[in-house]
């Protein structure tokens, strides 16, 4: 059994390390991961969604038949990675959503999320899944629009990454390589106008 808190006050400590952890999911290859690197992601997970799986049999005896869903979810992807391939899939619409302004909708056993990652939005929701509690957890960071909008996609490489407000690139790599192109193109081009200054000038000599 477990009791899961649908707030941003869960085993992250942050905001932003609970977006950073909803970027990494939304990219992860859950198919290839090590077993170290699986259970982790499950401890993560756990993290993410403040899960208390130890309680006493009297506190137990009050909880609602099904509330231990997802930590069975977890328990079973622990040893068949596959049970995550519907979470990943939508936190990935989630981030993509809010990295590319965008707009979505998510449906649950309940109810209906309306992501407009351009304007504040309202939602509501019910449902214990471990699919369906990633979702709420995961709206409920991105209605923080300042800190959400700092998931954004690298114009160069396309990959999401949660950033500074004025960054643009993923990282050094990306930031890099534009820069380079940029200087290359710019000495290709002084290199042309030069060449046709040169041949204006050689025109009015020879005229």
């Amino acid at each position: 059994m477990e009791t899961v808190s649908p707030t941003n006050s869960r085993g992250m400590t942050s905001l932003p390390e609970a977006l950073k952890f909803l970027v990494r999911l939304a990219q992860a290859d859950v198919s290839h991961l090590k077993r170290g690197d699986l259970l982790n992601l499950c401890d993560d997970l756990r993290a993410y969604l403040n899960i208390e799986v130890n309680l006493s049999d009297d506190l137990r005896a009050y909880l609602k038949e099904g509330e231990g869903r997802i930590e069975k979810d977890l328990r079973k992807a622990e040893t068949d990675p596959s049970v995550l391939n519907e979470t990943v899939k939508t936190v990935l619409e989630i981030v993509k959503t809010v990295a590319d302004r965008g707009k979505a909708h998510f449906t649950y056993g309940k109810g209906e999320y309306i992501l407009d990652a351009s304007a504040k939005q309202i939602v509501t929701y019910e449902g214990s899944s471990l699919r369906d509690a990633i979702l709420h957890s995961a709206m409920g960071d991105v209605e923080e629009l300042e800190q959400a909008h700092r998931i954004k996609r690298c114009p160069r490489c396309s990959r999401f990454f949660y950033g500074q407000t004025n960054q643009l690139y993923c990282g050094r790599v990306c930031a890099g390589a534009v820069a380079v192109k940029r200087y290359r193109e710019k000495k290709s081009g002084d290199k042309a106008t030069s060449k046709r200054l040169r041949k204006g000038t050689e025109r009015k000599t020879e005229g």
